[in-house]
């Protein structure tokens, strides 16, 4: 009688790990957001000309910017001179105000420019 009170007990033991806590599938919502550099130089831009501060993403601008070019946008070498400017603008009311200039010759959308 003893083997079968141990497979008992083992079975009793095991019966919580075999039926689990329910079922692994989980519906997870997934991002259908392409990546947009414009939106992207847009949001830094738009960060700048509210806050009026600098941070070091400043210098990766112009370069953002130049990515532009594959999204169609015509007057990257423009906004490349007015980000370089805005890097070395030396107070935060000069931020805001060149940060602002730079949005506003930003295209709406790449299909836009």
């Amino acid at each position: 009688m003893r083997p079968y009170s141990s497979l008992l007990v083992l079975a009793l033991a095991a019966a919580p790990l075999i039926a689990g806590c329910g079922s692994a599938e989980q519906d997870i919502a997934v991002g259908t957001t392409e990546f947009s550099q414009l939106q992207s130089v847009r949001e830094s831009l738009e960060k700048y000309a509210q806050t009026g501060q600098l941070d070091s993403g400043v210098e990766m601008l112009p370069t953002q910017i130049e990515g532009l070019k594959d999204e169609g946008v015509e007057n990257v070498d423009e906004l490349k001179q007015a980000a370089t400017d805005l890097a070395s603008a030396g107070s935060p009311a000069e931020v805001k105000k060149q940060a602002q200039a730079l949005l506003d010759k930003l295209p709406q959308s790449a299909a836009a420019s």
